[in-house]
Parts: structure tokens; C-alpha cells; sequence
């Protein structure tokens, strides 16, 4: 996976070997169109851009180094409608 943090979202990119069917979603909130990636004409990549106040994404403040730390955990869904041994949860 790549990941790129931008000053309010981040984006999670995921290259497969063979072509992909299914979607890139943020654990928990498959029903928000906001927070899912589905893929289009069997591509072998995918992307999710969230943003880092929406879909659950947690916030924890830090003193040393001064700054935020965000995180969240999504999960790569290889078929479109059913769950397989080949589906993959990432914590970002």
C-alpha cells in the first residue's frame, strides 16, 4: 500500500497482481459513498482519499514532537459483494 498525508486527508493506493472487482473502505463506514473506493474495469489499482475529519478517523493530540497523529484501519475487499480469505484490513 502507499499512503500520502496531505494537511487534511490522507490517501491510501493499493496495486494488486491480478485485476480487482471489489472496493477500498474504511472499516465501519461502508454505507458513507465518502469513505469507499470501488473499483472500476477490473483495474489492478485502487485509491481512497479520507478526509482526516470524517469516516471515523481518529485524532490524538501529541507533545513530543508537537502535532496531531491520525489514524484509521481500511479494509481491501477483493469480490464486490462477498467476503473471501483474500480480503485485507490495513491500520493507517
Amino acid at each position: 500500500a502507499e499512503i500520502t498525508c496531505n494537511s487534511d486527508s490522507v490517501s491510501i493506493g493499493v496495486s494488486t497482481v491480478n485485476p480487482f472487482y471489489g472496493h477500498l473502505y474504511v472499516v465501519g463506514q461502508f454505507h458513507r459513498p465518502e469513505c469507499v473506493a470501488t473499483a472500476r474495469d477490473s483495474s489492478k489499482e485502487i485509491q481512497l482519499t479520507v478526509g482526516l475529519a470524517s469516516c471515523d478517523v481518529q485524532k490524538q493530540l501529541m507533545l513530543n514532537p508537537k502535532g496531531a497523529m491520525f489514524e484509521t484501519s481500511v479494509i481491501l475487499k477483493f469480490h464486490p459483494y462477498y467476503n473471501t480469505h483474500k480480503d485485507k484490513v490495513f491500520t493507517v
